[in-house]
């Protein structure tokens, strides 16, 4: 879905005659922005767990009860759902645009793709090791009813708030200098290799297709 509502966002933001309505009816940037907004906040609000703590989380427990035939991952289709419509509240107004435009927030948008691809690794190796050690082991041998059996290992001890109040703000910094590292030498790099072989692509298809067109009488 995500995926799909960016390529509609996309054309949306290209297509002059969308921008042309838009910029046409002051009532469109200056009702529906909200409208959005709060119905976006409270789709993307939908908790992963004990639903039925509150009447607006069960009311959208119903809701996609009726939506999602097949009993998918509510807490992910109302996230995903309720961000597609703050996107759109965003597009609609010029002020949240303009708000968004700062120096700051557009230096963490810049480097957003590379925080998407760095931080499940991260998190799964440098700050699991700081939070929790590396020396607990997944599976242990141990005695079970006269016999040695593989078992599950010791869950991961915990940790005092003190560890998280250190290494969370360390991980998000040395993240972000990663990913900013990323953008201005990785990102370019790639760029290159693709644009190469882009050019060796169409090359070689030209030079493929070459001898037939030689072939053909002239018109």
């Amino acid at each position: 879905m995500q995926f799909f509502f960016g390529m509609f966002l996309s054309d949306m933001s290209n297509h002059q005659a969308s921008l042309d309505w838009a910029a046409a009816r002051p009532w469109v940037r200056r009702f529906l922005p909200p409208i959005l907004m709060v119905a976006g906040l409270w789709l993307a609000s939908y908790p992963e767990d004990h639903v039925d703590w509150a009447p607006w989380s069960m009311q959208l427990s119903t809701l996609g009860s009726y939506i999602l035939l097949m009993g998918q991952d509510y807490a992910r289709f109302f996230t995903g759902l309720g961000m597609d419509l703050i996107c759109l509240a965003i597009y609609f107004s010029p002020w949240l645009k303009n708000a968004l435009s700062t120096r700051p927030l557009l230096w963490l948008g810049r480097n957003s793709f590379a925080v998407y691809l760095l931080h499940g690794t991260l998190i799964r190796t440098l700050l699991a090791w700081c939070m929790f050690g590396i020396t607990v082991p997944a599976q242990v041998e141990q005695e079970v009813e006269g016999h040695m059996e593989i078992v599950d290992g010791p869950f991961l001890p915990s940790r005092p708030a003190i560890y998280e109040a250190v290494f969370i703000p360390m991980f998000f910094v040395l993240l972000y200098a990663l990913a900013n590292l990323w953008t201005a030498h990785v990102d370019p790099l790639c760029a290159r290799w693709t644009a190469w072989f882009e050019r060796y692509t169409f090359n070689e298809t030209e030079k493929s297709q070459a001898p037939g067109l030689l072939s053909q009488p002239p018109a």
